[in-house]
């Protein structure tokens, strides 16, 4: 039975440093995202007047992991790897849907540039609008990035919004700070 106990024990140590290792250490951004990212700012050059700093986030990673990266463009430094919020009804762990219809709950992907910040039913908070056929609604949505209402079991990893991109209100400051009013942005899938 003791050692029934202390093998269980052992296992389920090993899967919550897993667990918190997974949702709590910085998560690379990759030379594939860095150059998908740039890639992508270069086709949408003409519309970012702020050119230092730029938002990349990863859908294809499920909502416990930290997606959203700032890039300092200079230099390639990533200044902040963060969890960051997807629609509830576009899935559940990672979101599959997206749209660009107004009231539709859903997230939106794609190129964006970023907009004036100012004060939020959740605190501060920032404009974005859509620089793409697929994504030019979001302004028309009230689609912002915002501090997360929600987090999963009571610690600051925001889960599920109605379409917003939210964090928590520390990571929010800082990628408004770096970001806000014309720097790039871009949802990868």
């Amino acid at each position: 039975m003791f050692k029934i106990l202390k093998y269980t024990f052992v296992f389920s140590s090993f899967c919550l440093i897993l667990i918190v290792g997974i949702i709590f250490l910085p998560n690379p951004l990759g030379s594939e995202r860095l150059i998908e990212m740039k890639t992508q700012l270069e086709n949408h050059h003409n519309k970012i007047k702020m050119q230092d700093y730029a938002v990349f986030i990863d859908y294809s990673l499920p909502v416990f992991r930290k997606r959203l990266w700032i890039v300092n463009l200079k230099n390639n430094e990533v200044v902040l790897n963060c969890h960051v919020a997807h629609a509830y009804n576009s899935g559940k762990i990672y979101p599959t849907k997206f749209s660009n219809t107004i009231s539709s709950n859903i997230s939106s992907k794609g190129a964006f540039v970023t907009g004036f910040d100012y004060d939020g039913n959740y605190g501060h908070a920032m404009k974005i609008h859509g620089l793409e056929k697929e994504n030019n609604n979001v302004f028309d949505r009230t689609i912002v990035f915002h501090p997360a209402a929600r987090y999963l079991y009571g610690i600051a990893m925001p889960i599920w919004t109605n379409g917003c991109f939210a964090t928590s209100r520390l990571n929010m400051d800082k990628i408004i700070n770096f970001t806000q009013n014309g720097s790039f942005i871009y949802v990868s899938v």
